[in-house]
């Protein structure tokens, strides 16, 4: 007999639904950055749509002002708008918002370039951009044409026409902003157009030849080092022209090592010579130099460093815009002697302790700062030179010597530094209306704790001396047949003696 099969059971086992969950779970995980991708483009989007709109209220703004009024304050032209300012809309977006005004020299009347138009300002370009705040992406761009509400007026003064350049001579940059530091009419800015040009319009004539000076900067970019300032003469009625040459800067790293090596821990310089910069010397205390806004160039390299010989021949280096090159110098070291220097006490002979050494390489002009030790005591290896030796220790006067080291030589040097003075004297004399000395004269000196009498003729002819005086006030007396007269006052100095004299 049979047994009746159990009725199937309809459902999922756990494990089948853990399986299905991970499936969803990986399906949710492939949807998030499709999520993120067309959330940042719609906030990109909205950003781009605000900063549209700003632009648009921007320029209609501009085109509402009057002629005269389209410009930038203390640009040329000179106007009443803000160059760069920000805004903040209603959702909490800050937005940067630049402003531009050129003149534009056109050609239907000839160009300052050519020099066939004295007066290169026939009209007006204004252009808005806006980017997020922080940011450096435009987001949006308008530019506009303003003509003059009537002809052209005669020419007021005289004309700057800049250009700024790529190394090439012929590739312009945007958006160089061109100062007017000095001069009749400065300060004054502008910006370069999209041909490289900045027309600064009707300045005032210059009072002196080459008064008026300009500058050229832009973000990411470095001038010609012969070109950081350019100066020209503005007169009535005529157009100058100035280029700047400008270009991504390079960066350059230069490493001083020894032979083995290692990078010279040490004082060094290197000289530096371009066609365009001259020479300029570099100071380091470790022997890595590091340029990072070199423009681009061909770069010759003398290298120097403490206790090393100085390189005879220059290292090139060729500094590329935007990239790193790194140049190592091998120097070699320079002979060396040695210097064995002890400090005594003039007057007692004894050894003093702690005093501070300094020598300085009359040669190069490297300052070595070392100190004896607790016995006077120091011993050191030094390149080959003269050395000008500066030694100072508390209550001494400061000593000063010359001394040679020689290659592979030792070099044993006393050094007597005297103390400083701690007491005075006075010194008391006696004598005729004629100047003739009297001895035998009994003269006192009294002050502080001190009263001492002597006869003059004890010191000299004449004379009395008392020293080993602490400095300060006392008083001199002398013998005058019933007791002590004639007193002086006397003021005592250290290292200073005072006199007294008698005459009768």
């Amino acid at each position: 007999m049979s047994r009746p099969k159990k009725p199937a059971e309809n459902g999922f086992t756990f494990i089948e639904t853990l399986a299905a969950m991970g499936f969803i779970l990986i399906a949710f995980a492939s949807l998030i950055p499709l999520y993120m991708a067309v959330s940042n483009y719609t906030l990109k989007n909205r950003a781009k749509s605000q900063a549209s709109n700003i632009a648009s209220r921007e320029m209609e703004r501009i085109r509402n002002l009057s002629y005269d009024k389209v410009g930038v304050v203390n640009g040329n032209p000179n106007g009443t708008l803000q160059a760069d300012k920000e805004e903040t809309e209603a959702n909490g977006l800050i937005y940067h918002i630049e402003t531009r005004v050129w003149w534009v020299d056109d050609s239907f009347d000839g160009t300052a370039a050519q020099g066939t138009d004295s007066m290169p300002n026939d009209y007006k370009k204004a252009q808005v951009s806006v980017m997020k705040s922080g940011t450096t992406e435009v987001l949006a761009q308008i530019s506009s044409n303003v003509a003059r509400e009537s002809e052209e007026s005669p020419s007021n003064g005289g004309n700057i026409l800049t250009q700024v350049l790529k190394p090439d001579g012929v590739t312009p940059i945007e958006g160089v902003s061109i100062q007017i530091t000095t001069g009749p009419s400065s300060p004054q800015v502008g910006w370069t157009d999209n041909l490289g040009n900045c027309i600064f319009a009707e300045l005032q004539p210059s009072q002196i030849d080459g008064d008026y000076s300009l500058t050229a900067t832009k973000s990411g970019y470095v001038v010609r080092p012969d070109q950081e300032i350019l100066t020209t003469t503005v007169v009535f009625g005529q157009t100058r022209n100035l280029t700047f040459i400008m270009d991504a800067p390079g960066h350059l790293i230069i490493n001083l090592r020894d032979p083995g090596g290692n990078i010279i821990d040490k004082q060094s310089k290197v000289t530096l010579t371009n066609p365009d910069s001259g020479s300029n010397n570099y100071n380091s205390s470790n022997g890595i130099f590091d340029f990072i806004n070199l423009f681009p160039g061909s770069y010759d390299i003398m290298a120097d460093a403490a206790a090393y010989n100085p390189t005879t021949s220059p290292v090139t280096a060729t500094v590329t815009a935007g990239q790193t090159t790194t140049i190592d110098i091998t120097l070699q070291p320079t002979p060396s002697g040695h210097l064995h220097l002890e400090v005594f006490d003039y007057s007692t002979n004894g050894r003093l302790g702690v005093c501070d050494v300094k020598l300085t390489n009359q040669t190069t002009g490297d300052i070595i700062d070392v100190q004896t030790n607790s016995s006077g005591i120091l011993e050191i290896d030094l390149e080959v030179a003269y050395y000008t030796m500066d030694i100072t220790a508390s209550g001494y006067t400061p000593y000063t010597d010359t001394i040679n080291i020689t290659a592979s030589g030792n070099t044993n040097y006393n050094a007597y530094l005297q103390g400083y003075a701690t007491v005075g004297s006075i010194l008391v004399r006696t004598e005729t209306r004629s100047h003739n000395p009297r001895n035998g004269v009994w003269v006192r000196v009294t002050g502080t704790g001190y009263d001492v009498s002597k006869q003059t003729g004890s010191y000299a002819a004449g004379e009395a001396l008392f020293d080993s005086l602490p400095p300060g006030d006392y008083r001199v007396y002398r013998w005058g047949g019933s007791g002590w007269r004639f007193p002086r006052n006397v003021t005592v100095t250290a290292g200073n003696q005072s006199s007294v004299i008698y005459s009768y």
